[in-house]
């Protein structure tokens, strides 16, 4: 899981201490020397060899239940660029790919292994923008072995989780219309965020090929989780109601306010309450109003009286309602969406993971939908939203078994986004004059007088998760004045 500890900080793998120290002790001495930037290079390169047997090698004697089976170990928080999270993922990769060719064997025998084999591969946005940085994605795929240098039989296709959407929308909703260049926006919800990504329409379906997009903007919400965002809700709202049955130790008012507004009652509040909210919403066999009581504390008597309709109406609703009004907004902020024409909203997942047997399952999208008709209706849009309890896998479901999983990118190439022009900068010194730039490492762009170096060039593809343009720049000294000191100003001139 990687974590954010703040606006500014650097994102961060949590890694079990017992992953850690299997990482340590199979991967030591290259560990060791990858912790020196100077050596990243050779240390990724031996491992991307053609050929190479080292990481059977390393792995020979290990069990990959052992190493990704789930455990009670504290987490460790680990740099997500570091030596750590680069051998944490060549075995994550390698475990998969293994994972995948035993199938296989299983399904095939051994008939498969001369044919030519293309890896669908689509990774969560927030993994993509810190662990699988563009760079390296296929120097991973290379040092795991599901890609193998000089062998064109083996090919592979990175995608961010939720592209090529459409023809399962289209699948699930057949009556919907979608023109040419047009917009809509899918949000997709989990426990604690959610995935906002803003698709154009580039390809309409056909006998010969699925109806295709681009992912044109892509931002991750941070939100607190689902859960203890409720238990808050409803242990706020039951206190200013006065909901709750006291024992004889906290009768009276000061009693009361010494003892509930302390950090340590709220912890132990919370530690009762989210385990009762679960089993209230998914038992099945308890009516919307009977009341459930419980604990609130292993030091008192206090209780406090649960129902379904309660727990709905005083928790749940809010949630959907904040939900729902995060996905509206994105079509009026211009951060977001809002230079755009969306046509559609499509709200995916069930963020409180209510299992399909849960009466409240189908309450959730029908809750989700009034909430985002409202939400969108406020903005003064025009767009249909439409809320689906379906993940971006379940959806996916139906489509591929006529057709695999991107299987139009293996035949007819990846669309991609690219640069609509040229850019490039100059600099301008106190005499308003231009720099010139040495051609040793740069492209010059028209008007070509040297004082123009390039920096993206119209045609060039951009990433799908995002592009970081790093540009290095070393002055030199003109008999004894630093030229750089007269440096102030960028210009960013475009040629279409």
């Amino acid at each position: 899981m990687v974590t954010n500890a703040g606006l500014g900080q650097i994102s961060a793998l949590r890694m079990t201490n017992r992953v850690k120290l299997f990482v340590e002790n199979a991967f030591g001495d290259y560990l060791k020397k990858y912790s020196d930037i100077t050596q990243q290079n050779d240390i990724r390169h031996l491992f991307m060899c053609s050929g190479s047997t080292l990481l059977d090698e390393i792995l020979i004697d290990v069990e990959e239940n052992w190493v990704f089976e789930k455990d009670s170990s504290d987490f460790t928080a680990i740099n997500c660029q570091s030596g750590y999270a680069y051998f944490f993922l060549v075995t994550y990769l390698y475990y998969l790919n293994k994972a995948v060719k035993d199938k296989l064997d299983e399904s095939f025998d051994e008939s498969w292994r001369d044919k030519s084999i293309g890896y669908a591969i689509s990774i969560e946005k927030s993994l993509l923008d810190n662990l699988f940085v563009s760079e390296k994605i296929n120097e991973l795929l290379f040092a795991c072995g599901i890609l193998i240098k000089d062998d064109e039989r083996y090919r592979a296709d990175v995608s961010s989780y939720g592209e090529d959407i459409l023809p399962s929308i289209q699948k699930k909703l057949g009556d919907l219309q979608f023109k040419m260049k047009s917009y809509f926006v899918v949000a997709q919800l989990h426990p604690a965020h959610i995935r906002l990504a803003l698709h154009q329409v580039v390809r309409l379906s056909s006998a010969d090929q699925n109806a295709a997009t681009i992912i044109v903007e892509d931002e991750i919400i941070q939100t607190e989780n689902v859960y203890d965002t409720m238990c808050k809700v409803i242990w706020v709202n039951m206190v200013n109601n006065q909901h709750i049955n006291y024992c004889a130790e906290h009768s009276n008012k000061e009693n009361i306010a010494h003892h509930w507004e302390s950090a340590q009652a709220n912890n132990d509040i919370f530690k009762h309450l989210k385990p009762c909210v679960l089993d209230i919403l998914n038992d099945i066999r308890l009516g919307m109003d009977h009341i459930k009581y419980m604990n609130i504390s292993t030091e008192c008597a206090c209780t406090i009286g649960l129902s379904q309709r309660y727990v709905l109406d005083i928790g749940f609703k809010p949630i959907i309602q904040k939900i729902a009004k995060i996905a509206a907004a994105s079509l009026t902020n211009h951060k977001l969406f809002g230079c755009y024409e969306v046509n559609y909203v499509f709200v995916l997942g069930n963020p409180f993971n209510l299992p399909p047997s849960s009466v409240h399952y189908s309450t959730h999208n029908i809750l989700v939908q009034k909430a985002l008709d409202t939400a969108i209706h406020l903005k003064g849009k025009v767009a249909q939203g439409v809320s689906l309890l379906e993940s971006f896998d379940k959806l996916l479901i139906p489509v591929t078994l006529s057709k695999p999983y991107m299987y139009d990118r293996f035949i007819y190439g990846a669309l991609r986004q690219v640069a609509g022009k040229t850019y490039g900068i100059r600099l301008v010194d106190k005499r308003n004059q231009f720099q010139s730039f040495r051609r040793e490492n740069c492209t010059a762009i028209a008007p070509d007088d040297g004082s123009y170096m390039l920096v993206l060039k119209k045609g060039q593809p951009i990433p799908i998760m995002g592009l970081t343009i790093e540009l290095r720049l070393a002055f030199e000294y003109v008999g004894c004045t630093r030229v750089s000191k007269y440096f102030l100003l960028w210009e960013y001139v475009t040629t279409s």
